[in-house]
C-alpha cells in the first residue's frame, strides 16, 4: 500500500525514537512477566520444539526447558527477534520465532513530542506435521 508521506514530512517533528526501547521492554514485560500463566505456555511453544509441546503438561523436561526460559534468556537465544532477520546457520536446530517491529511513524496530533506506530508481532514457527 502506497502512502502520501508529503503532509508528514512537511510538519515539525520535536519528537524522537527515544522511547521505542522503554516500549518494546513494556510489551515484553506484558507478555513474559505479568500475565503469569499464558507466558509459561508462550515459553513452551518457544523454547519446546516438538508438537506435542502443548499436550505434555507434566514432563519434567518441559517444565525445567520452561523455567529455564527467562526473558534475558530468549533474547539472547534469539527466540525473540527486534529486526526481522533470521540467520539459519547449517547444523542449528529449527526454532521458533516472535518477531517485534514497529513501524508506520506518524506524529501525535495532540502532543507534538509523541508519535503513533504500528506495532506488528510475526509469529515464525516450524510445522512438524
Amino acid at each position: 500500500m502506497i502512502r502520501d508521506t508529503r503532509p508528514i514530512l512537511l510538519t515539525n517533528c520535536d519528537s524522537s525514537f527515544l522511547s521505542c526501547e522503554k516500549d518494546f521492554e513494556a510489551i515484553l514485560r506484558r507478555l513474559f512477566i505479568s500475565s503469569q500463566p499464558y507466558s509459561d505456555i508462550l515459553k513452551r511453544l518457544l523454547v519446546v520444539n516438538t508438537k506435542d509441546c502443548l499436550d505434555n503438561k507434566e514432563s519434567k523436561v518441559i517444565k525445567d526447558a520452561v523455567a529455564a526460559a527467562s526473558l534475558p534468556m530468549l533474547i539472547e537465544n534469539g527466540y525473540i527477534r527486534f529486526s526481522p532477520r533470521i540467520e539459519m546457520p547449517e547444523h542449528e536446530e529449527v526454532k521458533a520465532y516472535i518477531i517485534i517491529s514497529m513501524d508506520y511513524f506518524t506524529p501525535n496530533e495532540e502532543n507534538p513530542f509523541f508519535r503513533d506506530c504500528t506495532i506488528n508481532f510475526d509469529i515464525i514457527c516450524h510445522n512438524q506435521y
